[in-house]
């Protein structure tokens, strides 16, 4: 029983080695990217919390029993950001678009547990809120350079919908340019996989004219080494047969 051609033995392989290659490559970039923007839009918001936290210490005093509702609300608005405050144990002060009454605990959130240990804390999670994916930026409060532990804390929140866009358009232009490389890689291993197969092809031609009794026939000398070894091997073979 004959076995497959050669050409089909090697061909996939090559295909397969390309296609793991591309789509490795893919992932990669697209993670890559996905980070970059998202730090970026973190170091953004990380100077917006900044500003947000010097305008309400600025109307906000040390032992006031509430949050400056109006204040908060007005820097949300220039921050172009859900802005949330809490008091050193985790209680919801205020936040722009909930009732903090109705909010629960929020010290064991992620960035809260940084900013309330006195650095700035982020994170990126689903917030059920807001039914969407949002990054979170907050940082801690103090009245007074001499406080030690944050009195408070502050946190600016936007959806990250602008990254996610950006990430559908890339896997868009990922998605073609994988394609128009897949294409040209095909042909690519197609040539080298035929350039592999057609010697030996033709060698296996030649062995068979010569079996067939054409001892005259000369086997043309290929340029791989192995290839020309067996070829002077064939060669001589059939020069033997014919002096017999």
């Amino acid at each position: 029983m004959a076995g497959r051609r050669l050409f089909f033995q090697i061909y996939p392989y090559f295909l397969l080695v390309a296609a793991i290659s591309i789509v490795a490559v893919a992932w990669y970039a697209s993670k890559s990217f996905k980070e970059f923007h998202v730090e970026s839009l973190r170091d953004d918001l990380s100077l917006r919390c900044g500003l947000a936290s010097d305008a309400l210490l600025d109307r906000w005093t040390s032992g006031a029993q509430e949050v400056p509702a109006a204040a908060c609300r007005e820097i949300s608005k220039s921050a172009a950001a859900r802005l949330t405050v809490i008091d050193a144990h985790g209680k919801v002060l205020f936040d722009s678009e909930e009732d903090p009454a109705k909010m629960p605990d929020h010290s064991t959130r992620p960035e809260f547990v940084s900013a309330l240990k006195g650095s700035v804390g982020s994170s990126v999670r689903y917030s059920t809120t807001l039914t969407k994916d949002m990054l979170y930026v907050a940082i801690p409060l103090k009245f007074s350079a001499q406080a030690g532990n944050p009195e408070a804390a502050l946190r600016l929140a936007i959806p990250t919908t602008k990254v996610d866009d950006e990430m559908r358009g890339l896997y868009l232009h990922l998605a073609l340019g994988g394609l128009g490389i897949a294409i040209a890689v095909a042909l690519l291993s197609m040539l080298l996989s035929r350039g592999i197969s057609h010697p030996m092809d033709e060698m296996r031609k030649s062995a068979c004219r010569i079996a067939a009794g054409e001892l005259d026939h000369h086997i043309p000398s290929p340029d791989t080494e192995e290839l020309f070894e067996l070829s002077v091997s064939l060669n001589r073979m059939a020069e033997q047969l014919k002096s017999r």
